[in-house]
């Protein structure tokens, strides 16, 4: 009997686990890292938490037509958007070594699906968890001279509809191509 509701407890953690594991994620992705010099130098802040709830009170604000219907049907399969944007009046303004913090915890599983990289302008990183046809996570690293912008996307993306997010829920405008 003992034996039979330790597997029981078990398989519960186990199922939990999988289900619970990236609405954790996006929570503890940058979970302890001290932000607090960049707020202190940074000219604008934007910290957007939207869990599952607060994606569903967004959605019945958009219309069911046109771009933002599209915008509607992508969220859907989201869990959570959390975006960390700072502005800066000064070129590099802050401390390079946060995004390195923040690329340091990205979990095993995703894998980088985009790098931009110049020494004096943008740099962009995009990594995603794969599920077939669709991932299962999305994390931007975007920096500019006057610009670091964090964003996790948690759940399922349709990657064909991912460029109807540019510019939506604080997250920049990327220039992704749909097609």
């Amino acid at each position: 009997m003992k034996r039979t509701r330790t597997i029981i407890i078990f398989i519960a953690m186990l199922v939990a686990g999988v289900f619970l594991a990236p609405t954790a994620f996006a929570q503890d992705l940058w979970a302890g890292i001290d932000f607090s010099e960049l707020e202190a130098k940074a000219d604008e802040i934007v910290d957007i938490t939207l869990n599952a709830s607060m994606l569903q009170l967004a959605a019945a604000f958009l219309s069911d037509t046109g771009d933002e219907a599209e915008v509607r049907a992508l969220i859907s399969g989201l869990e959570g958007i959390y975006v960390k944007s700072f502005s800066f009046d000064e070129d590099w303004a802050y401390d390079k070594s946060v995004a390195e913090r923040i690329r340091s915890r990205i979990p095993p599983g995703f894998e980088r699906i985009v790098s931009v990289r110049s020494r004096k302008s943008e740099n962009v990183e995009i990594y995603a968890r794969p599920l077939g046809q669709e991932v299962d996570g999305l994390i931007i690293i975007a920096s500019e001279p006057d610009e670091l912008t964090f964003v996790n996307l948690v759940g399922r993306i349709d990657i064909a509809q991912l460029g109807r997010l540019d510019g939506q829920f604080g997250i920049p405008d990327l220039d992704i191509d749909t097609k």
